[in-house]
């Protein structure tokens, strides 16, 4: 096993076994990479609390052993025999109690084993863990970790290679950089409103809505809870030293407590309640922010020093600067203020749109970070510049924090996710994928990869297997397509955010383009490459050098447009509009020809591979095939509902189609439907041929790959299907 896990992190050639068995060892808390065998067999062995890594498995056979507290990360399982007996003595001794299944493919029958065990299960970002209808059991194929709603803070470790998470779905996260969750908290029973580190990384503090902080390890045991607040706890910080802790209530006060949780000291003056308090960098005062409108200066002894008066809402947060001389407030009235501790205010920060919750100063003390409910994060200097905003949440920015070295920020939002970004506003890690539908996708030219465009804002690049190989953050909407460079080096993204962007398959933004003045529905490559075409829901196309310089605008259709593209000599392009029309140009923005026949918004319009043909789909529930010279030589009528897009095969011999019907169509040039493609439970939105023409690739709320069967009488069969971040079996 050894052997085989150091192979795996050296990325060699992995052998597959035919049986591994294990049997009458005790090995607690082994960690194995990359086993692969069709069977494994574990009889009489104690492997409590075990880890497994991108392990494949035939056949798991399981004996009178342990593997209770496991582990099970990015592996697959295809039949599990258990002697398990479904008996309540038998729990604990089924090797199989309190398993975590992360981003796990099971293709086994296992909604029995449900009613009794309580293994840690991850569906869609929720947790189950016991779940007694089989039909719904049956759906969970593909598990992963994240916390099931909005995440309400995120604080670096002292250190810097960790972060912990809070979530209104009342757990707080402990996670590495690379976004795995290394540990849940359990035990708060409200919302979790704030954690932190205790300066020497080997505690956390965290305040939730049930009137409670509480005192954790980093594995996950309480070692004390603090009772006495009336109302919610907002927040909880360690002084400098490590030895106490305050705390902020919707009780209108402070409290000062030591460790054992014993309240040393109760802090009166506030007439709302209190968000937010921190501790000085000497520790000797506290600083409060209040939905009063104030903040206030504090002694250890409960004297008010200063109030400070200026915001007109209430103050979601105040910070001391590192060198503890001045503050920074964040607040609901849209703004941040800078303050001397004698409560004069040195400057007001004005850009936000939404209230501001959090704000936070740089290590160095030079540059401020706020996070707004705009769904906006913002950089400043001290003199109130915006030096960058930081763009990628779907929902409102509630907190914004630095890391030990100031060359990262974390943030935390209610859509549900983490971020990890640079100060150049580059999001350089997402820690919960998102589940959102899908809108496009494309395979590569070389048919190896494929890239995926979603509604959540994001694209993904995977391979055929399911893997998602990347994750590109940027746009600030639904992502409407994605597609490849002819060398396939690049990837060009429109979205509803009014923008393009130009991508590198790292994950690297290359190039934003701006210029429409709505939703960019559609991009796409000149064959050579060198220009990028664009259709925009404000009625225009727009063709673009790599270096984001707007070469021509076409104007003419009356209507939105939907797609644009390329013809195969680059040097006509056609579009469909919701005006019920197509249109064909040149690339100096004349209109050559006008498309008329459907009787309802045309969706999309595709050349075929000789240049010769278009096929064009419409809401109107038919496809059309044309000449260049505006002749309908075809209307292809069977979907019940409207079709989203139509696409040549390499060979430009059958076109395939998708429709709002939930299903696919392949059709010859007849106009005869050759196979009706089901498996799609909701409307599909594109579909694409593989450059060899033998699989199509289709999008939904998941992505399923078809395959053609080499059979004397071929038909398309379904291989493989996932969804937005996650393989489905």
């Amino acid at each position: 096993l050894d052997m085989v896990s150091t192979m795996h992190k050296h990325q060699l050639a992995m052998p597959v076994f035919e049986v591994v068995q294990l049997s009458q060892l005790k090995l607690q808390k082994i960690s194995v990479f990359g086993l692969n065998c069709q069977r494994l067999v574990i009889n009489a062995t104690e492997l409590s609390a075990s880890e497994w890594t991108a392990v494949t498995i035939g056949e798991l056979h399981l004996t009178a052993s342990n593997l209770n507290k496991s582990i099970w990360r990015h592996s697959q399982i295809q039949t599990l025999h258990s002697g398990f007996k479904l008996k309540s003595d038998s729990v604990l001794t089924s090797g199989l109690y309190q398993w975590t299944l992360t981003q796990c493919q099971l293709s086994f029958q296992h909604a029995e084993l449900s009613a009794q065990l309580d293994w840690h299960i991850y569906k869609a970002q929720h947790k189950i863990n016991t779940i007694k209808s089989p039909a719904k059991f049956e759906r969970l194929e593909f598990m992963q970790t994240g916390h099931a709603s909005g995440i309400s803070s995120a604080n670096f470790s002292p250190d810097g290679k960790q972060i912990v998470s809070t979530s209104l779905d009342n757990s707080l996260k402990l996670w590495d950089l690379s976004g795995n969750c290394l540990q849940t908290f359990i035990g708060h029973t409200y919302e979790v409103l704030s954690a932190n580190f205790s300066p020497d990384g080997k505690q956390i503090v965290s305040a939730s809505g049930g009137n409670s902080l509480k005192l954790w390890d980093l594995i996950g045991n309480c070692l004390q809870t603090f009772i006495g607040h009336a109302n919610g706890v907002s927040s909880a910080n360690f002084s400098p030293d490590g030895k106490q802790i305050v705390s902020a209530s919707w009780d209108n006060s402070l409290k000062l407590w030591d460790l054992s949780g014993n309240c040393l000291q109760t802090f009166i003056g506030h007439t709302n309640e209190v968000s937010s308090a921190n501790f000085s960098p000497n520790g000797k005062q506290i600083i409060s922010a209040s939905e009063d409108n104030s903040l206030k200066l504090w002694d250890l002894s409960g004297n008010c020093l200063q109030t400070f008066i200026g915001h007109a809402n209430g103050v979601s947060s105040a910070n001391f600067s590192p060198n503890g001389k001045q503050i920074i407030s964040a607040s609901e009235d849209n703004s941040l203020k800078l303050w001397d501790l004698s409560g004069n205010c040195l400057q007001t920060f004005i850009g936000y749109m939404n209230g501001v919750w959090n704000a936070n100063f740089s290590p160095d003390g030079k540059q401020i970070v706020s996070a707004s409910g705009d769904k906006s994060l913002k950089l400043w200097d001290l003199s109130g510049n915006c030096l960058q905003t930081f763009i990628g949440y779907t929902n409102g920015a509630w907190n914004a924090n630095f890391s030990p070295d100031g060359k990262q920020i974390v943030s935390a939002s209610g859509d549900g996710s983490l971020k990890l970004w640079d100060l150049n506003g580059n999001c350089l890690q997402t820690f919960i994928r998102y589940t959102n539908g899908v809108w496009n996708a494309n395979f590569s030219p070389d048919g190896k990869q494929i890239v995926s465009a979603s509604g959540d804002g994001s694209l993904k690049l995977w391979d055929l297997s399911g893997n998602c190989l990347q994750t590109f953050i940027g746009h600030a909407g639904g992502v409407s397509s994605a597609n490849f460079s002819p060398d396939g080096k690049q990837i060009v993204s429109a979205s509803r955010d009014s923008s393009l962007k130009l991508w590198d398959l790292s994950g690297n933004c290359l190039q934003t383009f701006i210029g429409h003045a709505g939703g960019v529905s559609s991009a796409n490559f000149s064959p050579d490459g060198k220009q990028i075409v664009s259709a925009s829901l404000d009625k225009s196309l727009k063709l673009w050098d790599l270096s984001g310089n707007c070469l021509q605008t076409f104007i003419g259709h009356t209507n939105g447009f939907l797609r644009a593209n390329f013809s195969p000599d680059g040097k006509q392009i056609v579009s469909a509009s919701r005006d019920k029309s197509l249109k064909l140009w040149d690339l100096s923005g004349n209109c050559l020809q006008t498309f008329i026949g459907h009787t309802n918004g045309v969706s999309s319009a595709n050349f075929s591979p000789d240049g010769k043909q278009i096929v064009s789909a419409s809401r109107d529930n038919s496809l059309k095939l044309w000449n260049l010279s505006g002749n309908c030589l075809q209307t292809f009528v069977g979907h019940t509902d409207r079709v989203f897009s139509a696409n040549f095969s390499p060979d430009g011999k059958q076109i395939v189609s998708v429709s709002r019907d939930n299903n696919l169509k392949l059709w010859d040039l007849t106009g005869n439907c050759l196979q009706t493609f089901v498996g799609h439970t909701d409307s599909v939105w594109n579909a694409n041929f593989s450059p060899d023409g033998k699989q199509i690739v289709s999008v939904s709320r998941e992505i399923c790959i078809w395959q053609l069967s080499p059979q004397s009488q071929p038909a398309w069969q379904l291989q493989h299907l996932w969804g937005s971040g996650y393989r489905l079996s």
